[in-house]
């Protein structure tokens, strides 16, 4: 089954971005215009990029303001997120970090160069050259990078490529096309220097960006299949429990028992057909276990095909109750059952 991936275009006008990212990706893609204030009504897809843009993130629409929110909201849903040019600026001032403008637009086929950070990262920059030729054109740059982040690229003094936690950015364009080039090129610059510029515009380039800076797209569209089918750690802290929870989340989970607290409303009824709602729930079974004046203590089984833990615990969470344990996690293409042991007897 093909990974799912939302890409936000933040472009504007006539944009080769819907071919460009057509070209270069084999997942299932979900185009929405942000730049005309069109973004998913729920978070559902795999993963997540988010496109160039001739505006600056600094500007003031209303759409910019909602993409920043946006990206808060992928980011607490621990979804893989990757930020291209203006994509990679928007998701490092949403996030805390700071962008300002540069004295002179930056465009062409440049050398880009890794950091110790960035050679050892096996995820999105996974088998890319320690120098590595990439298509540049931006008039803004990272400032400041949000707290806890890790800069993986870097051009002279501006920060070509950044992570936290799930979320990538990258200044340069790894999807661009020759047509593309020449196009953003003739749009910015004029006379000689577009001349001298339209001579490096050539195949040999391209082979060799997309070669080696294109990878980006195919290790980022990798890291979604794998997050997407196999266990990370997710750490999760409870209202009211003291210490620090270790949870194996795999969204390829088709069975999980849960030890809920609740209040007494909503009723066993209620909330079983509110778990019922959720994406990739198949079946519910709740049991009544201990009642005290305020609150039930209750056994929730939940199995289906792709369930999103988060999903769960923030449908439960919102309705007052507490997650006191997660007591068993089925995953992978079957349901295996709990086989007995010497130490269980």
């Amino acid at each position: 089954m093909k990974t799912k991936i939302c890409l936000l275009d933040a472009s504007i006008g006539n944009s080769p971005v819907q071919r460009n990212f057509n070209r270069e990706l084999n997942s299932k893609i979900d185009y929405y215009r942000i730049s005309q204030n069109e973004f998913p009504k729920k978070i559902l897809h795999d993963g997540y990029i988010i496109s160039g843009s001739p505006k600056s993130v600094n500007d003031k629409d209303n759409w910019i303001r909602k993409a920043e929110r946006f990206v808060t909201k992928l980011h607490a849903k621990k979804k893989p997120v990757l930020g291209v040019c203006w994509g990679h600026q928007l998701l490092a001032k949403a996030l805390g970090g700071v962008v300002e403008k540069l004295f002179e637009r930056k465009i062409g086929y440049k050398k880009i160069e890794l950091t110790k950070e960035g050679k050892n990262d096996n995820t999105v920059f996974r088998g890319i050259p320690k120098n590595f030729l990439a298509f540049i054109t931006h008039h803004d740059s990272i400032k400041e990078l949000p707290t806890d982040s890790k800069i993986l690229a870097k051009k002279e003094k501006t920060i070509q490529g950044f992570k936290k936690d799930f979320a990538y950015g990258v200044q340069f364009h790894p999807e661009y096309d020759l047509k593309t080039t020449k196009h953003v090129s003739e749009k910015y610059l004029k006379g000689e220097e577009l001349n001298k510029l339209k001579k490096t515009l050539t195949q040999k380039n391209l082979k060799k960006a997309r070669r080696e800076s294109g990878k980006v797209l195919k290790n980022f569209e990798e890291f979604v299949k794998t997050k997407t089918c196999f266990s990370y750690l997710d750490y999760l802290n409870y209202k009211n429990l003291k210490e620090k929870v270790i949870l194996i989340i795999m969204p390829s989970i088709k069975r999980l028992v849960l030890d809920v607290l609740k209040p007494h409303k909503p009723d066993l009824i209620g909330l079983s057909e509110s778990l019922c709602s959720i994406n990739g729930v198949e079946g519910v079974n709740l049991s009544l276990y201990e009642v005290d004046q305020d609150t039930e203590n209750i056994k929730v089984t939940i199995e289906g095909e792709g369930i999103d833990y988060s999903d769960v615990e923030e449908m439960i969470e919102g309705t007052g109750a507490v997650i006191h344990s997660v007591d068993e996690v089925a995953a992978g293409n079957r349901l295996i059952e709990e086989v007995e042991t010497l130490q269980d007897r």
